[in-house]
């Protein structure tokens, strides 16, 4: 991975006749050969945690030596992300940033959205967008958007019931929508999402919920495997590698440890301390999932986005629940080695740093999705005894 480079960027970048920073630049910034769209031209490569253009006091080189305006997109936005529902340009903040997810995750409140004034992300046009006027794009019914998404925010925002019941309901939802025919959307879309309000409200999914156990062992062997492939396969920053680390530690993972004696070690550490620190603090992955539901304009994804891959609701769905699950089960682990003095600045710390390690990497997310799915993981029945805690 590295920092995306646009064509006319990277010109004026060529350009440059400081000594210095053009050695940096000739070295640093190469051609994507595998990029087709001029708003990803190049790459700056990072060969570990500090951009090659830091300066020692942390400043930007090529900001100090030629200005704001020579700044690469992400540079210039980042952690504010950003995508186009029709006219409307939102804003949003990424959870990889520490003090964006401090402001997001600790806000005891329900999160709420307005509409943005101008900034400095005008002058940029490559954004995530959504046009509800093509009806059914990739077979998704589009024109439905505003309906499906506002019922998605309601539902995870809905505190009758506990976040894993909210985020499991959502899974059936996803899952019969991604099953409708599209034929069948048109009328099936509305009809469908009235029927989930109506069974919310009256708990009509309490039977089902009652139903769904536990699987440790399949977490832990899912969670582990995911995140020592990616440890493997790509720079990670040393803040997330310190957590999962904590991880293992809380929970007691040794080599030659069997899955079932971790398991039990994992059900105790989650009952004794994580269990506790979040009776009252659901609020926290409310405010996650909630963030990450507006900011990737979920389920249906954009129809346009320079990183975005075509994917079905419910796969839409399988990242969003596999994102929750792993944050969760590495602040169970980490609640375990820090034992009754975790607090909300561990919850920010894991959270954020996962959240670099993977919402920056869009091959690994999409490894973990054709995981699950291989693994035959990723039906709902099986998935939730994942979600469930």
């Amino acid at each position: 991975m590295g920092v995306v480079i646009d064509r006319p960027t990277y010109d004026k970048y060529l350009q440059c006749e400081e000594p210095n920073l053009k050695r940096l630049i000739h070295l640093n910034v190469l051609p994507d050969p595998a990029s087709t769209n001029p708003a990803s031209f190049a790459k700056v490569q990072l060969h570990g945690p500090d951009c090659p253009f830091l300066l020692e006091n942390k400043d930007c080189q090529i900001q100090s030596t030629l200005g704001e305006d020579y700044l690469a997109r992400v540079c210039d936005t980042y952690p504010r992300a950003f995508s186009k529902v029709d006219d409307t340009l939102e804003r949003s903040l990424y959870l990889s940033c520490p003090e964006a997810a401090r402001i997001i995750l600790l806000r005891s409140s329900e999160i709420r959205f307005s509409a943005p004034g101008e900034g400095r992300e005008e002058k940029y046009s490559e954004f995530p967008t959504v046009d509800t006027s093509d009806e059914f794009y990739n077979g998704k019914p589009y024109k439905y958007f505003g309906q499906v998404r506002n019922f998605v925010i309601h539902l995870l925002r809905n505190r009758k019931y506990r976040v894993w019941e909210r985020m499991t309901i959502l899974g059936m939802y996803c899952d019969q929508l991604a099953r409708m025919s599209t034929a069948d959307l048109d009328k099936g879309t509305p009809r469908l999402t009235d029927s989930f309000n109506e069974n919310l409200l009256r708990r009509g999914f309490d039977t089902t919920l009652s139903d769904i156990s536990v699987n440790y062992a399949l977490l832990l062997n899912v969670v582990i495997g995911s995140i020592e492939d990616r440890l493997h396969s790509d720079y990670t920053s040393p803040r997330f590698i310190e957590c999962y680390r904590q991880f293992i530690q809380g929970i007691g993972h040794q080599p030659g440890i069997d899955t079932q004696t971790l398991a039990r070690q994992y059900g105790a550490v989650n009952t004794e301390y994580y269990e506790p620190f979040f009776a009252s603090k659901e609020y926290v992955w409310e405010n996650y999932l909630v963030s990450k539901a507006y900011k990737d304009l979920f389920p249906f994804g954009p129809q346009q986005s320079l990183y975005h891959e075509v994917r079905s609701v419910y796969q839409e769905y399988i990242l969003l629940a596999m994102q929750f699950i792993f944050t969760r089960t590495l602040l169970v682990g980490y609640s375990g080695a820090v034992k009754n003095n975790l607090t909300l600045n561990d919850v920010v710390k894991v959270v954020q740093s996962f959240s670099r390690a993977a919402e920056h990497n869009p091959p690994y997310l999409s490894k973990i999705l054709r995981s699950l799915e291989t693994g035959n993981i990723a039906p709902l029945p099986v998935l939730a005894k994942l979600i469930h805690p």
